[in-house]
């Protein structure tokens, strides 16, 4: 068996292994590894944006939206007031009508939320644009001197896709125990109110307003209602002199609907968090149309983008663009990008790789241009939404080989032992990989089970020629 030293004419460094009539050729590469695919999930899950009113106003429809889902609450009645000695009976809870209502963009609508009632006149209605489209009935109140629980605002009498009715207040008692009843609830979104029972004001359902208390055991007045519809409760006289019913709660009307222009970006994956200055890689983000118009490539032209944060006069834009590509409302897609953590300098392309041991982050947006940056929420976008941004990424100096394998070709019958190769490099999370080839080529080459530290010992066990 020889053993023939050979350097190999071109610029790779290789070692070689031969047998006699046949050559076993192996070449050292080192692939520094710092790519770890993660998934960053985000869950921004909304569609519908909404405004609550609490007291009467008007409303203007956003441009591009043509319906809109409106909630209302009838005001709440007022628990029993009192002249003589005797026990207020508990004022009644608004009811709760929904209706979807199409609309003309721009245009202006009256909206009328009804007052609690300190009277003995019923809690105010409520309804949106006029009482013919959508109404919810406010509770009753009580009479003066009265003990009898009123009646909460009638669901048959409501205008509505949905209707609830609102709970009764609880009669007054003045008997061996005597107490002011206490007020009904408002309804619910999903069920009636509930009436109340005793002097306790009655607990409402989901988003509905609780009844006031009835006045227990002593002179004195009820409790008004606090939350939204909510009936007030009665008054107490045990002697001389007067006592107030608490007055009902005012109603509300809330007005939802889905923005012509909004994004639900869901997640991105932009591989590990450490990064190398100047590396290049592949990132995807993955976005929903939460809104009502289609993300068109042309008249509007709307783009996915995604941009390094701000770095000195670097990355000031989203220069990293692909087309939305006509999704459609309600339709989900991912997008590829491929960036460099470099800075950019708009006009003149990648400029200085970032620095090592710095910080930055990706963000993704959508841009329909010559308007508006969805994450402003101005001129047709939103409102609802937001930038998306990844978490921290860690930017390291790049890795530097600072011993290269050998250069010297080993000849080596089949079965020896070759030589030990190795490299020394440096840099942040370093990880290796030897591979094989059968040409001299840094393409094509198989890597080597196993073989994933700084040196390595070429097997040979196989007659070729190996790099």
């Amino acid at each position: 068996m020889d053993i023939i030293l050979h350097p190999k004419q071109h610029n790779e460094r290789s070692v070689y292994l031969k047998h006699k009539r046949c050559w076993q050729t192996f070449k050292s590469l080192v692939t520094v590894l710092v790519f770890i695919s993660s998934l960053f999930l985000y869950n921004n899950s909304y569609s519908q944006v909404s405004q609550t009113f609490t007291s009467s106003s008007s409303f203007t429809v956003p441009a591009g939206v043509n319906f809109l889902s409106v909630e209302a609450w009838g005001a709440g009645g007022r628990g029993g007031s009192l002249t003589n000695p005797g026990a207020g009976g508990g004022g009644g809870g608004g009811a709760y009508s929904l209706k979807t209502i199409a609309v003309i963009p721009g245009n202006s609508y009256s909206v009328h939320v009804g007052q609690g009632s300190n009277s003995s006149l019923p809690g105010g209605d409520s309804w949106f644009d006029n009482s013919n489209i959508i109404l919810a009935k406010g509770g009753n109140s009580v009479t003066d001197n009265d003990l009898n629980g009123a009646i909460g605002g009638q669901s048959t009498n409501c205008i509505g896709d949905i209707v609830f009715s609102g709970g009764n207040g609880a009669n007054g008692s003045y008997a061996v125990t005597q107490y002011g009843g206490g007020g009904g609830s408002s309804a619910g979104i999903s069920q009636h109110g509930n009436n109340a029972s005793g002097f306790p004001g009655a607990i409402a359902p989901s988003q509905g307003g609780n009844g006031g208390n009835g006045q227990p055991s002593t002179q004195g007045n009820g409790s008004a209602a606090s939350a939204v519809g909510g009936g007030g409760g009665g008054a107490l006289v045990t002697g001389a002199g007067s006592a107030l019913g608490g007055s009902g709660a005012d109603g509300k009307i809330v007005i939802s609907w889905i923005p012509v222009y909004q994004a639900q970006f869901l997640s991105m994956n932009f591989g590990s968090t450490n990064w190398c200055a100047a590396e290049t890689r592949t990132v995807t983000v993955t976005v929903k149309n939460a809104g009502q118009a289609t993300w068109t490539d042309a008249a509007p032209d709307v783009n996915i983008g995604l941009k390094w944060n701000t770095n000195g006069s670097s990355w000031n834009d989203y220069y990293a663009v692909v087309d939305a590509g006509n999704l459609a409302p309600g339709g989900t897609a991912t997008y590829s990008f491929t960036i460099t953590a470099s800075d950019f300098i708009n006009g003149t392309g990648y400029t200085s790789p970032f620095a090592g041991g710095t910080t930055n982050q990706l963000s993704f947006d959508v841009i329909k241009a010559s308007d508006c940056y969805f994450g402003n929420n101005t001129g047709s976008c939103g409102p609802g939404n937001a930038v998306f941004t990844s978490p921290v990424i860690n930017i390291g100096a790049p890795p530097v080989i600072t011993q290269q394998t050998t250069t010297t070709p080993q000849y080596l019958c089949v079965g020896t032992t070759a030589s030990a190769i190795s490299v020394v490099a440096t840099g942040t999370g370093l990880t290796y990989q030897w591979f094989v080839n059968t040409a001299a080529s840094n393409i094509g080459g198989t890597a080597v089970a196993d073989q994933t530290s700084a040196s390595f010992i070429p097997p040979t066990n196989v007659a070729g020629d190996f790099y």
